[in-house]
């Protein structure tokens, strides 16, 4: 009887080591898939054709790199814009209601009228945002901490209520020299807008 307690236990200690070790497998094997699936998502052909011209549709699929030099475009009322790989890229979307794919949202690209989020959810992509990650400068970190708190204001602005940051490694700087009183240094900081 006291065989048989021994093999049982050993017998469930590596049915539960050889049980968890899959699923780790599992659980990585996923992960390289959904980073493989970010990567090979955006495409970095331009457009042959310009934003300009699809604006009389009520759907836009943007599945290339779409440059407004500059412009802004003015978009018919209650227009979709949809994330299909691609970006755009210098210049205004002007919208008559209608809605944006939050995965187009980037620091080059202004938004300006009635518009809410497809998915009130966004996620961050520090490369949109010109987020620099890794060991900075004081004139970087102080960028990074604009940059971010851009990407969050206009992600509330659009009706955003999540705002998802998975893998950041960045510095983040505030001018605090000690003489300044605390409600100023949290002026200068990452500011979270309520119910976000």
């Amino acid at each position: 009887m006291k065989n048989y307690f021994t093999y049982s236990l050993l017998l469930l200690v590596i049915i539960t080591t050889s049980s968890c070790s899959r699923d780790n497998d599992v659980m990585e094997q996923a992960t390289d898939i959904k980073t493989v699936d970010m990567v090979a998502k955006i495409k970095s052909t331009p457009c042959a054709e310009s934003l300009r011209n699809m604006v009389s549709q009520k759907s836009i699929d943007v599945d290339c790199i779409t440059n407004l030099n500059n412009q802004t475009i003015d978009l018919p009322e209650n227009v979709d814009v949809k994330y299909d790989g691609g970006k755009v890229v210098n210049g205004t979307l002007h919208f008559n209601g209608g809605t944006i794919d939050s995965r187009l949202l980037n620091q080059n690209l202004a938004i300006d009228g009635e518009v809410t989020l497809v998915d009130d959810s966004y996620t961050l992509d520090p490369d949109d945002w010109n987020i620099t990650q890794g060991e900075v400068s004081q004139a970087e970190a102080k960028n990074n901490l604009i940059n971010l708190q851009e990407a969050i204001d206009e992600v509330k602005s659009m009706g955003g209520d999540e705002f998802i940051i998975n893998d950041l490694d960045a510095y983040f700087a505030i001018n605090y020299d000690g003489s300044t009183t605390n409600s100023i240094a949290i002026q200068q900081s990452i500011l979270l807008p309520d119910f976000f």
